[in-house]
């Protein structure tokens, strides 16, 4: 079976398993299009400090063309397999999360969550946002973080909090990397679904630690 089959099937079973147990929401990944690695260069130029060289900007654009292309050819048939899973989520009482990715290339592009979400009903679709991916593209200047956060607000059901920094990665304790959580916490609308994603490497103290900086600088809710 092609690979798209395949992850529909498994995505209807998740969902049952979601249901069985009472779960709320489905966190999905929308698979990826265009070539691998075109991001390897630029992640190399920007921790040289070349974020603005002509160079970095050049490649850039390129790979963000080369995406974007990748994404309109694959998009109809994505999306016909996504429609389906909504009408089962629908009738199971689920709300699927579409998560904003680390890696360029999967789907959808930074710039196309817009007109996504726009053919995806809601309730049923919602975006959910990825602190540390989101950290991740900005620090690469593919995305601002704050603005990201700020566009895509009125359809966010839910968000992966860790933190990132340019050395180390993602999912590390929050407070332990580089994401402007002050700025970027009260963009959440109140009944956002936040969890916690630590790396499987985090102590249990760090884990212990992360749940009370979350206590103590989750946004007020109303």
């Amino acid at each position: 079976l092609p690979s798209r089959h395949l992850a529909e099937r498994h995505s209807l079973a998740t969902l049952e398993a979601a249901a069985s147990v009472g779960a709320r929401f489905v966190v999905l990944h929308l698979g990826s299009a265009g070539p691998r690695h075109l991001d390897d260069p630029l992640e190399s130029l920007a921790l040289a400090g070349q974020l603005g060289s002509r160079s970095f900007v050049r490649q850039k654009i390129s790979a963000i063309q080369t995406w974007e292309k990748a994404f309109h050819e694959s998009w109809p048939r994505v999306e016909e397999i996504l429609l389906r899973l909504g009408d089962r989520a629908k009738s199971l009482g689920l709300q699927l999360g579409l998560e904003c990715r680390e890696d360029p290339r999967e789907i959808p592009p930074d710039d196309s969550w817009d007109m996504l979400l726009a053919r995806l009903p809601a309730p049923t679709f919602g975006y959910w946002h990825d602190f540390g991916h989101a950290a991740a593209k900005h620090a690469l200047g593919l995305i601002d973080h704050e603005q990201h956060l700020r566009r895509l607000a009125p359809r966010l059901i839910g968000a992966h909090l860790h933190d990132y920094s340019p050395e180390e990665g993602d999912h590390l304790p929050p407070g332990q990397g580089s994401i402007p959580f002050a700025r970027l916490l009260p963009l959440l609308p109140p009944h956002t679904h936040v969890s916690l994603e630590l790396s499987p490497d985090v102590s249990a103290d760090d884990v212990r630690a992360s749940l009370l900086w979350w206590n103590q600088n989750q946004p007020a809710r109303s």
